[in-house]
C-alpha cells in the first residue's frame, strides 16, 4: 500500500500575505489572497465574503496563535464586528485600549476613517444606475424614514451612510463597501464608483 504525502506548494502562506503593489510604486492592504489590517495595534490578516444573504469573515491573529472563521447566513450579521468581538474575548490582553477612532474602525470594518457616520438627505441622488463592467442594474432609493439605500438587484435595500460633508462618500452598511458619487461641471450627479475589499473602481452611470 501506497502512502501519498500532502502536496504542499512552497512558499504559498508567505506569498498569500505579500502586498500588492501599484505601476506606481505604492503598496496595498491586499495581498496575494489576503487583506493585511490591524486590529487596535494588533497585526490581522483576513478576508471577508458575501453571496445572498450570506456572509463570511476569515481572521488569523498570528502573534496570538489563533485563527477566526465565521459563517453567517443573514445579511444583517455584520460578521467583521463579530470577529471583533470575539478577538476582544480571547485576546483582549493583547490588545490596545480601544479609543472612540478604533471603535469606529471596529463597528465597520477596514479602510473607514475615525469620523462618525450620520446620515444624509438623499437629494438628486434617487434613480436607477447602470453598471457596463458587471451588466447590472442598482437603484438609490430614499429610506422608509430618512437617509438613503442601495438596492442591488433582488437583495433587500441597505442603509448608506456617510462621514463626508461634501454629500460624496457614502459606507455600505453591513457590506463592507463604499459608494463615491461623482457629478459633472454643473453639479449633476453622473454616476457613482464602487470600492469594496480588492474590487475597486466599479463605475455605475445614472440612467436618463
Amino acid at each position: 500500500m501506497t502512502t501519498r504525502t500532502p502536496y504542499r506548494a512552497p512558499g504559498l502562506s508567505a506569498m498569500m500575505i505579500t502586498p500588492g503593489t501599484l505601476v506606481t510604486g505604492d503598496t496595498l492592504n491586499y495581498a496575494m489572497g489576503l487583506d493585511r489590517h490591524s486590529y487596535r495595534g494588533l497585526p490581522i490578516v483576513r478576508h471577508g465574503g458575501t453571496y445572498g444573504g450570506y456572509r463570511a469573515e476569515f481572521r488569523s491573529v498570528p502573534s496570538a496563535g489563533m485563527t477566526i472563521a465565521l459563517l453567517c447566513n443573514n445579511r444583517a450579521a455584520e460578521p467583521y464586528t463579530l470577529t471583533s468581538r470575539i478577538m476582544d474575548v480571547y485576546s483582549g490582553d493583547r490588545l490596545a485600549v480601544p479609543t472612540p477612532s478604533t471603535a469606529a474602525a471596529s463597528s465597520s470594518g477596514p479602510g473607514d476613517t475615525a469620523a462618525p457616520l450620520f446620515t444624509q438627505n438623499i437629494g438628486d441622488r434617487a434613480g436607477p444606475y447602470f453598471s457596463e463592467e458587471l451588466d447590472v442594474r442598482w437603484t438609490i432609493l430614499p429610506g422608509t424614514t430618512s437617509g438613503i439605500t442601495l438596492q442591488r438587484r433582488n437583495l433587500l435595500p441597505m442603509a448608506l451612510a456617510s462621514r463626508d460633508t461634501t454629500n460624496t462618500h457614502f459606507t455600505v452598511l453591513g457590506a463592507q463597501a463604499d459608494v463615491r458619487f461623482q457629478r459633472d461641471a454643473v453639479g449633476r450627479v453622473t454616476g457613482f464608483v464602487v470600492n469594496a475589499g480588492d474590487i475597486t473602481n466599479i463605475w455605475f452611470a445614472k440612467m436618463k
